[in-house]
């Protein structure tokens, strides 16, 4: 037998107790300072036990959210006499069909589970809380098992933009650390995180540190469960092509991270489809976007095949002589991405690329001149190499 103790009883309280039974005490008049529900081995004396289970669930779960605080579940029975009243609860037993579904002690304790999962959620808006709490939910994800995994996935998609930013972030690195721990139980719900990811990279108050945790969790999830490839590309190809500077950000940190994290997971048509959206983006990138775009770029070289990449070159030249020190930054570094991945297409176009190369080693920039030193490195290994191939 296990009891739920809580300080005060509500009127979700009262309606509880009265869905539990349809026998249960009369409800005494004076306030309770405490109440609790006992479940009782009698279980064969309720009829529709279906139904009565279903209406108990949906009423604890109600109830359960209403409170910010945590509840524990308490035994033994003993501790009952430290309570002013009691109720009990009689459940019926699964029925052979049935046999099995989830008892009500069951339901009791994945709803608590759910309800923990929120509370440590909440804590990460604490900086002096957040670390511990962000332990406490990595193990519990990873500790997941088929039954405990469908509700601490419900209380992750439940964060909405609502939460702190710290909340969102921690949801979002919980679903990398069940894509990484559990890949055999993600079909059923892949769908549904690859909706959440794409809602929080959304958000109008997102962090770069949001965005950057969406994209590689959709990367883990894609590494982990192949087939929900499909539907990530409907989701994330549109937000290539949307004007607006949040939603650039949003596609690039997006398709970044699936790049580097499930690459290897992404069928040629996919990287295909990536190509064409680039060079589209690229054109029509906002100012802020483009360093970072540009940088996807340098990570898609090393995914990509070469007919893919040889329709990258005129961006990155342009690129390069942008007014912007960033975006100089960056074109030098897919340069040199492209020289080491690509070398075949970086020697075709050697007479356009040597220019923006020679530009970006004098840079005013510091960190403009170091990629560009690098990008002339990967080069002059091109030409050195052919050297000696004559």
């Amino acid at each position: 037998k296990y009891t739920i103790s809580e300080s005060s009883r509500g009127a979700e309280g009262t309606q509880l107790l009265a869905c539990c039974s349809s026998t249960f005490p009369k409800t005494p008049t004076a306030p309770w300072s405490s109440w609790s529900i006992t479940f009782s081995p009698r279980l064969r004396e309720v009829r529709n036990r279906d139904k009565q289970r279903d209406k108990i669930e949906d009423k604890l779960s109600n109830f359960l959210f209403s409170h910010k605080e945590p509840l524990e579940l308490l035994e033994p029975l003993e501790l009952l006499e430290h309570l002013e009243h009691d109720v009990c609860c009689d459940l019926s037993s699964p029925s052979p069909k049935n046999e099995h579904s989830n008892g009500p002690l069951e339901l009791l304790e994945l709803h608590m589970a759910q309800h923990t999962t929120l509370t440590l959620l909440a804590k990460l808006a604490d900086r002096h809380t957040r670390h511990v709490a962000l332990t406490k939910l990595t193990s519990a994800a990873q500790a997941a098992d088929a039954l405990s995994l469908p509700p601490l996935l419900n209380a992750l998609h439940n964060t909405n933009a609502q939460h702190s930013i710290h909340c969102r972030i921690g949801a979002v690195r919980l679903y990398a650390a069940i894509a990484d721990a559990h890949a055999e139980m993600l079909a059923p719900h892949a769908a549904r995180i690859a909706d959440a990811l794409f809602a929080r990279a959304r958000d109008k108050d997102a962090s770069r540190e949001l965005r950057d945790a969406c994209g590689d969790a959709l990367g883990k999830l894609v590494a982990a469960h192949p087939p929900a490839l499909p539907s990530i590309m409907r989701s994330l190809l549109p937000m290539l092509g949307e004007p607006t500077e949040a939603a650039q950000l949003s596609a690039t940190a997006s398709l970044g991270g699936l790049l580097a994290s499930g690459g290897a997971s992404l069928t040629d048509a996919a990287l295909a489809k990536i190509a064409v959206a680039l060079q589209r983006m690229l054109q029509h990138s906002v100012p802020a976007a483009a360093p970072a775009l540009l940088d996807v770029v340098a990570i898609f070289f090393a995914r990509g095949s070469a007919t893919n990449a040889a329709g990258l070159v005129n961006p990155l030249v342009a690129g390069s002589a942008s007014t912007d020190w960033a975006t100089r930054r960056a074109a030098a570094a897919a340069l040199a991405a492209l020289s080491e991945h690509h070398p075949a297409v970086a020697s075709a176009q050697l007479r356009r690329l040597s220019p923006a190369i020679a530009s970006l080693r004098t840079d005013k920039h510091k960190a403009v001149r170091e990629a560009g030193t690098a990008a002339a490195t990967a080069l002059r290994l091109i030409n050195s190499g052919a050297d000696e191939g004559a």
